[in-house]
């Protein structure tokens, strides 16, 4: 189950409120401090190094030409386009009248070889196994609206290519509007929401007047 970059393209979003000191990011009226994100990447750099699952996988991908995780480069911008992408499809749910029980989620995770298989997904992306329901919601809400919209979920080559273009189309539209809605802003020291770039542009490395990039 990935996270939805593929979808991201089109539009720049931007926020006219500056982020607020010692936040991370803001995603509409909820706020990823600075010392969470740190205790977030403190956790899963400690449950990857004993997960030999998530390495591998990770290997795998990697190999297989997938960008996983977000950037192989730092843990801490990865960790954060997780959450806000979490944050972002919670948005569509409610945009969309999409409800996901505790039930679909957990045949979800029984269906996809159950919390081992889940766990190390989940690591190879630079999150902490806390954040596996969460995970696991996201995948369930982006089928739901890929349905919505048309498109064929998972391979069938008999889909007609232009209509699953089309609902493609229409599923980058409703993540990028709930992202809208949120008016993600990210701390300039992580870079800057924007889905041309897969959600998260890369830093801009420049010094306010007062010597600081949070305002």
């Amino acid at each position: 189950m990935a996270a939805a970059a593929a979808v991201l393209a089109g539009v720049t979003l931007t926020a006219c409120q500056p982020v607020k000191l010692g936040a991370a990011a803001t995603v509409g009226d909820q706020r990823i401090t600075v010392s969470q994100l740190e205790s977030v990447v403190d956790d899963w750099q400690r449950e990857f190094a004993a997960n030999p699952d998530a390495g591998q996988l990770q290997q795998r991908l990697q190999q297989q030409g997938q960008q996983i995780p977000f950037d192989p480069d730092s843990p801490i911008r990865s960790a954060l386009y997780q959450l806000i992408e979490i944050r972002v499809w919670d948005q569509v749910a409610k945009d969309k009248n999409i409800t996901v029980g505790r039930g679909q989620v957990d045949e979800m995770i029984a269906r996809n070889g159950g919390d081992r298989v889940i766990h190390a997904n989940l690591l190879a992306g630079s999150l902490p196994v806390r954040y596996s329901r969460d995970f696991v919601r996201s995948g369930l809400i982006l089928q739901a609206v890929a349905q919505q919209a048309g498109a064929t979920v998972g391979a069938q080559p008999q889909a007609n290519q232009q209509q699953q273009q089309e609902a493609l189309r229409r599923l980058q539209e409703t993540y990028l509007s709930a992202a809208k809605t949120l008016k993600i802003k990210i701390n300039p020291r992580y870079g800057s929401f924007d889905p041309r770039q897969g959600g998260i542009a890369p830093m801009v490395h420049t010094l306010s007047k007062n010597g600081t990039d949070i305002r």
